[in-house]
């Protein structure tokens, strides 16, 4: 826009709505609802049933192609109303709670007022673990890893006075991605925790993570998620002006999920990363371990009635050749292929 002093002859964004809906019939600019510094629209669109409103919020980059928001005259309360939408006012407020407000008409003889309600930034989301590398020789059957939580927030209009008790849920997911899971939380057989943080001032909660025996798999971290939601108090609807204050919601543009890796305590160096050095060799012996005879560096098996037995010596190492290799081999599998014209019989170390 205002290039040379006119318009661009293309469009940069263009918005759709569902066909025959009036979608654009009205527009306006609401302000900015969820007070990041952006200004935010409302689209119209009063023939989409019994009409609905497409909000869209703007960032840094410009006005987002997707609706944050889309409500239906349906959605209001027992009192029927259609071709909601089909004239918008927005950019005051109506209520003094520092969040522009909207007015919405219809061709039904009524004008809906949809006030804004408050936004609430998540601060401090501390997530950790610790030890941040678990070793299994340390872990009791009470105690291994702890998990500890802290949130707090504030009010996106910044008001000082806002401390509305808000209850947040949250819950922990480790190794999700595999089955069975290597841990479980202390007092549940669970690899997931759910709980929740009431506030307003800053919380912390730790949870005990405790690793399963036997464990295998040292080689692949243990991954664990958190994510969180905002616990909405019941709503009733009220005609007339009521506060909003105890019914905020979270700010969609921050993350609600995170996540962190717990490494095993390895013998490999301190970038905890392992290079082996893994060396076979095998050959047919006899039975008193004497190995069988060569021709041009192979075995030759010579069919007799008198071998009941072949014996197959293997012997594998982990010995270092240079500094870097050497180290811890886990998981390591040997696979032994028998023809079908073999029995195996038995396996001795």
């Amino acid at each position: 826009m205002n290039e040379a002093g006119g318009f661009q002859q293309l469009p940069s964004l263009v918005l759709t709505g569902p066909s025959y809906s009036g979608f654009g019939f009205a527009l306006a600019s609401v302000g900015d609802i969820n007070q990041d510094g952006f200004q935010d629209i409302a689209v119209g669109a009063p023939f989409e049933g019994p009409g609905k409103v497409y909000i869209y919020h703007s960032s840094a980059e410009g006005l987002q192609d997707r609706p944050r928001q889309v409500i239906s005259g349906s959605e209001l309360g027992p009192t029927q109303i259609k071709t909601f939408g089909y004239s918008l006012s927005g950019g005051l407020d109506m209520d003094g709670n520092s969040y522009p407000d909207l007015l919405v008409g219809s061709l039904s003889e009524r004008i809906v007022l949809l006030r804004a309600r408050p936004v609430i930034n998540i601060l401090d989301k501390t997530f950790t673990v610790t030890p941040s590398k678990v070793d299994p020789a340390q872990c009791t059957p009470k105690s291994c890893m702890t998990v500890t939580l802290c949130f707090s927030y504030n009010q996106s209009a910044g008001d000082p006075g806002y401390s509305e008790r808000i209850t947040l849920q949250y819950t922990l997911e480790a190794d999700k991605d595999r089955h069975p899971p290597r841990v479980r939380f202390s007092g549940s057989q669970s690899a997931t925790y759910t709980g929740d943080f009431s506030m307003p001032d800053t919380r912390c909660q730790s949870q005990e993570l405790l690793l399963l025996d036997n464990v295998r798999d040292k080689l692949h971290p243990i991954v664990l998620s958190m994510n969180y939601s905002l616990l909405e108090r019941p709503r009733t609807f009220q005609l007339g002006p009521h506060s909003l204050a105890a019914f905020p919601v979270l700010n969609q543009d921050q993350s609600h999920e995170n996540e962190t890796k717990i490494e095993f305590q390895k013998e490999c160096g301190s970038d905890n990363q392992c290079y082996s050095n893994l060396q076979l060799q095998s050959s047919f012996v006899t039975e008193q371990n004497q190995p069988l005879p060569r021709v041009n560096g192979t075995q030759v098996l010579q069919y007799s009635r008198d071998v009941r037995k072949l014996h197959l010596s293997i012997n594998i190492t982990n010995v270092p050749t240079a500094p870097w290799n050497g180290e811890d081999a886990h998981e390591a599998l040997l696979n032994v292929t028998v023809p079908p014209s073999l029995l195996p019989s038995s396996v001795r170390p």
